[in-house]
């Protein structure tokens, strides 16, 4: 799919088929379609070089929230982080080729934009619109990442005092700002399905 994108001829598993999504990473497949483009593919090297990268990246996010739970604390990052590193499952998979890596560095961000939208005394839309952003990146990554849209509802139901009006006004500018950071990526992506497959769903779904 991602060679075929590259070479202009479409969504499709060769040059020339009727557009079936029979792919369930889409973020995977326009990531590597840029390397297609630029022509240094090669299906050995390059995923793992890409996830790994995106480990790394995946681990920078872990620490910062570990930080900033642990009151700055340099050590307990580095256990976790260690742990994770030591993590068979982990390895192999993030290694594979496949979407894992990208799927890892989302969801560690989603992780840190959440507990920085909990510690701010008065959110803002911009930032619970973020959180959205990278959930339906997340989901365009792995279907299973559409389950993180949870986290911005039970950050609010924690933290807020629901009889207290101005949280109340807080808690409806958040809810837009997630909705509408999630439909900017997910939604639009799910517009551009039905007009391009004709279906709500991918093929890998039926």
């Amino acid at each position: 799919y991602a060679r075929s994108l590259a070479a202009g001829a479409g969504l499709v598993s060769q040059p020339g088929m009727t557009p079936v999504e029979g792919y369930s990473n889409f973020l995977w497949v326009l990531t590597l379609s840029f390397f297609f483009k630029l022509g240094v593919f090669d299906p050995y090297y390059l995923p793992k070089f890409i996830s790994v990268i995106l480990v790394g990246l995946s681990f920078v996010f872990v620490q910062k929230s570990i930080q900033r739970v642990g009151a700055g604390s340099v050590i307990v990052p580095l256990i976790a982080l260690v742990f994770i590193a030591s993590n068979a499952s982990f390895v192999i998979w993030t290694t594979s080729g496949l979407e894992n890596g990208l799927f890892a560095a989302l969801v560690s961000l989603t992780l840190l934009l959440t507990l920085k939208y909990a510690s701010e005394e008065i959110p803002t839309l911009l930032n619970a619109g973020k959180i959205g952003a990278v959930i339906g990146l997340a989901a365009l990554t792995r279907p299973d990442g559409a389950i993180y849209v949870l986290s911005l509802p039970v950050i609010l139901v924690t933290t807020y005092k629901i009889s207290d009006k101005l949280k109340l006004a807080e808690t409806g500018r958040s809810i837009l700002g997630f909705v509408g950071g999630f439909m900017l990526t997910f939604g639009s992506y799910f517009v551009f399905r039905l007009l391009y497959f004709g279906s709500m769903h991918p093929n890998t779904y039926y």
